[in-house]
């Protein structure tokens, strides 16, 4: 398992709280696997849980988990290049930049 292979995974995913349970789970795996980004992945699997959680016993209008997955896939896609890298700084400048705007906006994903 890589942060590549979780993106397709979650790409490949309907949009539903379903999705965001799969990342979950492997942003865990990759804690463990890799400590040098373990910060980037707790983030990542931290807003998928309270997304999951918020979510997982309300009906949810399609637009909406459309536009959440869409969010998510925006930050993973912008974490993508750093980690591929192995830039640790870069991809906490690019975290950073997640936090706040993830914080500022709408909250789409939920928190």
């Amino acid at each position: 398992m890589n942060f590549n292979d979780a993106i397709k995974k979650f790409e490949e995913e309907l949009a539903c709280t379903d999705a965001f349970v799969i990342l979950k789970k492997d942003m865990g795996e990759l804690i463990k696997e890799n400590s040098n980004f373990s910060a980037v992945y707790l983030i990542i699997y931290k807003i998928s849980r309270s997304h999951h959680l918020l979510y997982e016993d309300q009906a949810v209008s399609p637009e909406n988990s459309s536009a959440a997955k869409e969010q998510m896939l925006g930050y993973l896609q912008a974490l993508k290049q750093p980690i591929n890298d192995g830039d640790v700084a870069k991809a906490y400048k690019v975290l950073s930049d997640i936090s706040y705007d993830y914080f500022v906006t709408d909250k789409i994903l939920g928190i």
